[in-house]
């Protein structure tokens, strides 16, 4: 049975190879829209909050920043704490001009290496179908 298992993985591997690539490249793409119509702007970080986790679970942090946008200010979960974060730290994010109160951080490393991930798991799809193609396999 192990044996009809690894055949299977083995057959359809550049198929999903080609799938994940295909998702990772549309999620990275979704991104780099969003980025684009967000509006860039500086918010100040007024607190942050740490839930401990029972046993295995692991802390999370509530990282309220502080914003203004045409004279309202807004205060908002950036989501997340990185490393040297800390109350009245400035950090850099983006807000939908449309809904001022949803924000993201400000940046296109995220999309642009789902993008770069995704070509390298399509293409390595697609050589493993031409692989097969010419083997006969």
């Amino acid at each position: 049975m192990n044996q009809n298992i690894s055949n299977l993985i083995r057959r359809f591997a550049p198929l999903i190879a080609v799938i994940f690539g295909i998702v990772f490249i549309a999620v990275g793409a979704i991104g780099l829209k969003q980025n684009a119509t967000f509006t860039p702007t500086t918010a100040t970080i007024e607190s942050i909050e740490v839930e401990y986790g029972a046993g295995d679970e692991s802390d999370t942090y509530k990282v309220i920043v502080t914003y203004t946008v045409d004279g309202k200010t807004y205060h908002s979960d950036l989501g997340h704490l990185s490393n040297g974060d800390y109350e009245g730290k400035e950090v850099n994010i983006m807000y939908n001009p449309e809904k001022p109160e949803e924000i993201i951080t400000a940046g296109k490393t995220g999309p642009t290496i789902a993008i770069v991930l995704g070509a390298v798991c399509a293409l390595a799809g697609c050589v493993g179908f031409v692989r097969k193609l010419v083997s006969g396999r």
